[in-house]
C-alpha cells in the first residue's frame, strides 16, 4: 500500500514539474503591453502618438494607423498631425500578434525622432510635421 502511495505522488509530482515547465512557453505566446511613451515638450509643443484601430469584426480591411501629434501647451491646440505608418491585419489571425506599437520618442535637433516595435525610425522635424526619414508613411502588410 505504501508502494502504491509513492507512485501515486512521483506521477502528480512528475506530472507538477511538467506543467510547471511549459508555464514560460505558454506565457511568451501572449504580447507584452506596449511601452508607455512619456510626451516630449520643447518650446510650447508637445508631441505624442494617437494610435486608430479598425476592428476585423466590422471590415475585411483592417489595421491600424500611429499618428504622431503635436499640440501647443499652452492652447491645447494641433498644430499638426503626421501618419508614420499604417499596418494591415490579416483577419484570420489574432490581431494582438500583429500589432506593431510606438516604442520611443525623443527630441533631437530640432527633429521628433519616433521608433516602433520592429525598429523603423522616423525623422519629422517639429517645426511643421514633415517627414525627413522616411520620405513618406511605412506601410506594413498583412502577414499571409
Amino acid at each position: 500500500m505504501l508502494a502504491i502511495f509513492f507512485q501515486k505522488y512521483k506521477m502528480k509530482k512528475t506530472i507538477l514539474v511538467l506543467s510547471l515547465s511549459l508555464l514560460p512557453v505558454i506565457s511568451l505566446a501572449k504580447r507584452l503591453a506596449p511601452a508607455v511613451i512619456t510626451p516630449v515638450i520643447s518650446e510650447g509643443s508637445e508631441f505624442t502618438y494617437r494610435v486608430e484601430k479598425t476592428s476585423c469584426k466590422k471590415s475585411t480591411n483592417c489595421g491600424m494607423q500611429v499618428f504622431l501629434i503635436s499640440k501647443n501647451v499652452a492652447s491645447g491646440k494641433v498644430n499638426w498631425e503626421r501618419e508614420l505608418y499604417q499596418k494591415a491585419f490579416d483577419p484570420k489571425m489574432e490581431t494582438d500578434v500583429q500589432t506593431i506599437y510606438p516604442k520611443s520618442l525623443k527630441l533631437k535637433e530640432k527633429n521628433v525622432i519616433a521608433i516602433d516595435e520592429k525598429g523603423s525610425k522616423y525623422i519629422v522635424k517639429s517645426a511643421t510635421g514633415d517627414l525627413v526619414i522616411p520620405l513618406k508613411s511605412i506601410i506594413y502588410p498583412a502577414h499571409k
